[in-house]
């Protein structure tokens, strides 16, 4: 990903000096975040959400108009705290694995809600699981471990195919 973001700002700082800045200060921001998070049990979802958008906004760069972003937040949510890197994770697979295989590229839509005593996270995008790769990589591997040690089985991960053309990751996690 810094390899990524970094070629890409290069590219821009000749044609786009302006937007270099931004995605100057946005790579800024998600180092800066990281090294802070890296220590905490858990951050402001708001945080999350912020790392989340500097991070696409810089694949926004290396995608153009095939990276499509919305976000569906419930404002209640943005007030509970959460394991860092959660959502960051579930947004980075969904590139990698996703978008970054379909040739229009496609949408990510970020969802967030309470729900039965839980706050209900969701991150969709264009793609589809295939049958062999449904194994967990290590992101997703360590994202489940994380919420096993903090929440037991009161969390729950899902990653499923919603239609033939797009993928749903959910997180639940208790609000205490």
């Amino acid at each position: 990903f810094i390899f990524n973001a970094l070629n890409s700002m290069r590219a821009l700082v000749d044609e786009e000096p302006a937007k270099a800045k931004i995605a100057i200060t946005q790579l800024s921001n998600i180092l800066r975040n990281s090294l802070i998070t890296d220590k905490k049990r858990v951050v402001h979802f708001r945080n999350e959400l912020n790392t989340v958008k500097d991070y696409l906004a810089l694949e926004g760069i290396r995608f153009e108009e095939r990276l499509k972003v919305n976000y569906a937040i419930d404002p209640r949510s943005e007030h509970f705290d959460i394991p860092p890197m959660m959502i960051q994770t579930l947004v980075e697979n969904a590139i990698k694995h996703g978008l970054s295989t379909q040739k229009d590229g496609g949408e990510i839509l970020i969802k967030a809600c309470q729900k039965e005593g839980q706050l209900l996270i969701q991150v969709l995008n264009s793609g589809q699981l295939k049958q062999n790769s449904r194994r967990e990589g290590i992101g997703l591997n360590n994202l489940v471990e994380r919420m096993k040690i903090l929440f037991g089985s009161f969390a729950e991960f899902r990653l499923e195919n919603m239609d033939t053309n797009q993928v749903r990751a959910i997180l639940k996690i208790p609000i205490s």
